[in-house]
């Protein structure tokens, strides 16, 4: 009897390092198993993110997904303006922005900008140089062709106008006197002052 119990004890024993080795080989399978895995999906991951880094990818767009703006400034604010930036256009200033960006219309260089209006006997409606009442779009100068558009630099941003009317010649010899090359007098409501400033002129047909 206790031969047969010691004999028991032997075979247990023997089958013990066995046991270990099964086990130990189970879990080298499946942590190789668990590793091959997170491999596989770790590229994938990169796999899709390439992809999409490479399908999705715009040099003419920024961060939020905006067609990214050209440097020349006349460009930048028919871009801002034809997108809806500064609100609802009339008509005529639409075309004008829509000429600056067919033109490529870019900075023509320095103007002596005054200002007239009702102080000055000029009252909105009055009829201009070239028939046209004067309004807010109006816009008097010497030496840009009339029916141009003009885009004026002032404080508060660019504004656009329309060359309706004309002026003494002695405005021209007081803009180069002051470093301008051309003088641009705008139609307002109340006296805003002068302003040597950059200007742009911009060719038109005459469509008003």
């Amino acid at each position: 009897m206790s031969i047969s119990k010691h004999r028991q004890r032997q075979v247990n024993s023997s089958k013990l390092p066995v046991a270990v080795f099964a086990w130990v080989v189970l879990a080298l399978a499946a942590l190789l198993t668990t590793g091959l895995a997170a491999g596989r999906e770790e590229n994938n991951a990169l796999s899709t993110k390439s992809a999409t880094a490479d399908t999705g990818r715009r040099d003419d767009v920024d961060n939020n997904g905006r067609k990214e703006l050209p440097e020349n400034p006349i460009q930048r604010v028919a871009h801002k303006a034809l997108n809806g930036e500064y609100g609802k256009l009339a008509d005529w200033q639409y075309k004008a922005y829509k000429y600056a960006l067919i033109q490529e219309a870019n900075v023509d260089g320095v103007a002596w900008v005054t200002s007239y209006g009702p102080w000055e006997g000029f009252m909105f409606g009055e009829a201009c140089a070239f028939g046209y009442g004067c309004s807010d779009s109006t816009a008097a100068a010497n030496l840009i062709p009339s029916h141009y558009y003009v885009l004026i630099e002032l404080p508060g941003g660019w504004e656009v106008r329309r060359i309706e009317d004309r002026g003494a010649k002695r405005n021209d010899f007081l803009a180069r006197r002051k470093g301008a090359q051309v003088w641009i007098d705008r139609w307002v409501r109340r006296n805003e002052g002068s302003y040597i400033t950059r200007y742009a002129s911009i060719r038109a047909f005459k469509t008003w």
